[in-house]
């Protein structure tokens, strides 16, 4: 698992801004086919929000777990490509590199299946540690024409 979590104060996380982006791969232990989701909270508000399981149920452990809207893509703010998401399984994969304190990026590029026609897809997270101003910037390269879907929460 990859996670990165940014904070404007370190002294007092709770009086500035704090961000997280993830990264990993999609066949960790209760996986949500998230990779690159950002939760930002700002002065104790959460202005951009993992919804989190819900409810648990027998679907929630079978086979059919991701067309569980929140634990799928569509219930995280990653990207989707023409309604198609990242897959479950280790194959489905991300770089998460962070870039001093204030600072990550993640490649998504290996996280979609082949259908998704993702050729590059990069997230870059920026906290400004003077003002709490947080920048999220996705560049992407995809085959063909997308419709490109981001749900915010």
């Amino acid at each position: 698992m990859g996670l990165v979590i940014l904070r404007e104060n370190t002294e007092s996380p709770e009086k500035g801004t704090i961000v997280s982006l993830k990264g990993g791969h999609n066949g960790e232990s209760h996986n949500h086919n998230d990779l690159g989701n950002v939760v930002l909270v700002r002065k104790g508000k959460t202005l951009l929000a993992d919804v989190g399981v819900g409810v648990y149920t027998a679907q929630t452990f079978s086979a059919q777990r991701y067309d569980i809207w929140n634990l799928g893509a569509q219930g995280h703010n990653a990207p989707r490509f023409s309604g198609v998401t990242q897959e479950f399984g280790e194959n489905y994969k991300s770089v998460l590199t962070l870039s001093g304190d204030s600072a990550a990026a993640v490649d998504l590029s290996k996280a979609y299946p082949v259908s998704a026609g993702v050729k590059k897809l990069n997230r870059v997270l920026t906290l400004d540690r003077q003002t709490g101003a947080v920048e999220i910037v996705d560049t992407a390269e995809v085959s063909g024409k997308k419709k490109v879907e981001i749900s915010l929460y």
